[in-house]
């Protein structure tokens, strides 16, 4: 059997595979270039403007019709021989450094910042406030139905032949910020004459008017899902992407479809072996690599189900972390029971969350150990960092800041059993006290340069202040005993799912890059140990704490409030079923703010036990949460390290800290935005020059 042809670095490989298998090569069904699917055949106009051929090159024409599309002023655009040409123009020009694979021909060095929007190859959005020097967007336009992201101050780099579908042409663009023509200028004296055939001058201008962003972008996006729906057919599973193509891990995967006349792109030029990105096909295209798939895709028993031993004949594990079978049926069912009690900001928030980006993580992995020193030497500070890009999308990820800090207020009516020395009205003064800036959170939010937020989700008694700085969204004054009855309705612990989501999404539309959890509420360490030792399975003396600092005697006391209370609730009873029995409103609005945060794709550094049984409330309801949070500190409360464990997260800081208030989250910050810093600020062994024990050619 004749061996299919390695991969070329940037896709395109069908001409190469058809010649190998041979195939003929107008059959070939190529999905290793990303190209868009819903473009017109350009081959008419083309065929109108073959006499420019005769003549040399004058772009002006082209550029002015592209400026015109954009809306951007002619002044700031040079058109180039295709992408390629842009990104070795101004790499010339402006240097910089790049921590993200596809940019092949532009050195990696120190500089300005590059990267591309959306990221190659996971095909995901920049997130708001991303920040480079240079963005490449040749894909942009069809992500999102505009020409441009317009940030300013930044160069942009693109390729028309992606857009327009045909890569022959070869015609991408620079374009410079606005009222600054520098860059572009000094690009337009590097390029060679004629740098942009005549055949693309002349017909540029008929083919800008046949675009159609915003129907295009549609139009992909619905093809997208199609594509996704095949796949899954066949028992993959593409990542999400925003693309016009997704990623699925499918080790040998090229080889097997390449003989059926369909061609993908192997990932290994991108760090990635054993992926494969698949274009989005026309719609015809689709029917094509579904029959493909049949074709190669082992299916068991009459059900497909795709696995790396059915493809590559070898042991190959699934992807890390990948839940079985079983959990993932637990977690269809927990995304059901959610949706079928929540709605408004809570349910709008988390069908919004998507998995961090696994092959960011990898990249930043591996870009960890290029930088100037030795490997795994900043320890706990590189993991930090590998979770934030995972999170942003992009490597380095941005710093995440503004932080605001949001300090949501409850009370319990289980206080009634006498679990905590201290009278329920010390809730509403403390609530006065964060108003007033007078509290512990406050003094260490100013130290960290983080806003605070307070929150009345069910404060029992009259709050003491008339500061405009309070968001009262009172639900109920203070929840129900738990030991006796459920703690909230349904409703209530929707309604305070609903206001946390909003809080969050409120803080990130304001500009928030990072959010903090605060609580207060006298007695809520009790419910938060009946919540994780529900959702652990852990006996409620391994995971209830001393709290406040109560007695032996208050400590036994409360151990029995809690066995009681989860003795009322049935034998698996749903997560949201948990809250409203065992929970509290400023807990249930904490999980509201923890998966609104996640939906908004920030990270959430989450505080101590009361923070940690909300986040596995949230986790429990919605699993790809935990991807977005960032243990601030370890409490001294015990429940804090079973919910810790269960949540697969190492505490920034240990203290020895159980006062609550977001005070240990918010310590935090400055460690998590350091570890941001160090994979964008800090060089590599190349760029420094400096010698790697590591690398074999020194």
């Amino acid at each position: 059997m004749t061996a299919v042809p390695p991969p070329g670095p940037h896709g395109g490989d069908a001409a190469a595979v058809a010649l190998a298998l041979g195939l003929d090569p107008g059959g070939v069904l190529d999905l290793s270039q990303s190209l868009n699917p819903v473009a017109p055949d350009p081959a008419a106009v083309l065929e109108r403007h073959l006499g420019a051929v005769r003549c040399y090159p004058d772009p002006r024409r082209a550029t002015a019709a592209l400026a015109e599309a954009m809306g951007v002023d002619g002044d700031r655009l040079l058109l180039t021989n295709g992408g390629a040409e842009a990104i070795a123009l101004v790499a010339e020009v402006v240097g910089g450094r790049v921590v993200e694979p596809e940019f092949s021909l532009h050195p990696r060095g120190s500089g300005p910042l590059w990267r591309s929007d959306p990221h190659n190859p996971s095909g995901r959005l920049a997130p708001p406030g991303a920040r480079a020097d240079v963005w490449d967007e040749a894909f942009y336009p069809l992500a999102t139905g505009r020409w441009t992201a317009g940030r300013g101050g930044a160069v942009v780099v693109g390729s028309l032949t992606k857009l327009l579908a045909c890569p022959g042409l070869r015609v991408g663009y620079v374009l410079g910020p606005p009222g600054d023509c520098t860059v572009v200028d000094r690009c337009r004296r590097l390029q060679p004459a004629w740098s942009v055939n005549g055949l693309a001058a002349s017909a540029l201008p008929e083919l800008l008017g046949q675009v159609r962003l915003e129907e295009w972008c549609a139009l992909t996006a619905a093809l997208r899902q199609a594509l996704v729906a095949v796949l899954v057919r066949h028992g993959l599973d593409p990542l999400p992407s925003d693309a016009n193509w997704v990623l699925v891990e499918a080790p040998g995967l090229r080889d097997r479809l390449a003989p059926e006349g369909v061609v993908v792109r192997d990932c290994s030029s991108f760090g990635m072996p054993g992926t494969v990105r698949i274009a989005v096909p026309p719609a015809d295209g689709l029917d094509r690599l579904d029959r493909a798939l049949s074709a190669v895709v082992a299916t068991p028993h009459g059900r497909a189900r795709w696995s790396a031993r059915d493809v590559a004949g070898a042991d190959v594990a699934s992807g890390p972390g990948a839940p079985s079978p079983a959990e993932q049926g637990r977690q269809r069912k927990a995304r059901q029971e959610t949706s079928d009690m929540t709605s408004g900001e809570f349910e709008a928030a988390r069908q919004g969350v998507t998995p961090v980006d696994a092959s960011v993580m990898a990249a930043a992995t591996e870009y960890h150990d290029r930088l100037t020193k030795p490997r795994g030497a900043l320890g706990r500070l590189e993991e930090l960092g590998v979770r934030l890009c995972g999170i942003a999308g992009a490597c380095p990820p941005p710093v995440p800041e503004p932080v605001v800090v949001a300090v949501f207020a409850g009370d319990h009516g289980v206080v009634a059993e006498g679990v905590t020395p201290w009278p329920q009205e010390v809730t509403a003064q403390m609530v006065a006290n964060f108003c007033d800036g007078g509290a512990a959170i406050n003094v260490l939010a100013r130290h960290a340069g983080a806003e605070v937020v307070v929150v009345d989700v069910g404060v029992a008694t009259p709050i003491p202040t008339a500061s405009g700085r309070l968001l009262r969204r009172t639900i109920r004054h203070g929840t129900r005993d738990l030991a006796e009855e459920a703690a909230m309705t349904a409703e209530e612990t929707a309604a305070a799912l609903d206001v946390g989501a909003e809080v969050a999404v409120a803080a990130v539309a304001d500009g928030a890059g990072m959010l903090v959890t605060g609580d207060m509420g006298i007695g809520n360490t009790t419910p938060s140990a009946a919540l994780i030792a529900a959702l652990t399975g852990l006996a409620p003396d391994r995971v209830t704490g001393r709290g406040t600092g109560v007695d032996d005697v208050m400590l036994a006391r409360k151990v029995q409030v809690v066995e009681r209370a989860l003795a009322r609730v049935p034998a698996g009873a749903a997560p949201l079923v948990l809250l409203s029995e065992l929970g509290g409103l400023e807990i249930a609005a904490l999980c509201g703010f923890v998966v609104g945060g996640a939906a908004r794709g920030v990270p959430v550094v989450v505080d101590g036990v009361i923070a940690l049984a909300a986040a596995l409330v949230a986790a429990a309801l919605v699993p790809d949460v935990a991807g977005y949070l960032v243990a601030g500190h370890r409490s001294t409360e015990p429940g804090a390290d079973a919910a810790l464990e269960r949540l697969g997260l190492t505490p920034v800081l240990d203290l020895g800290m159980r006062l609550g208030e977001g005070s240990g989250a918010v310590l935090s910050v400055p460690v998590v935005q350091a570890a941001a810093r160090i994979l964008g600020e800090m060089a590599t062994f190349d760029a420094a020059g400096v010698t790697d024990k590591g690398d074999p050619r020194r």
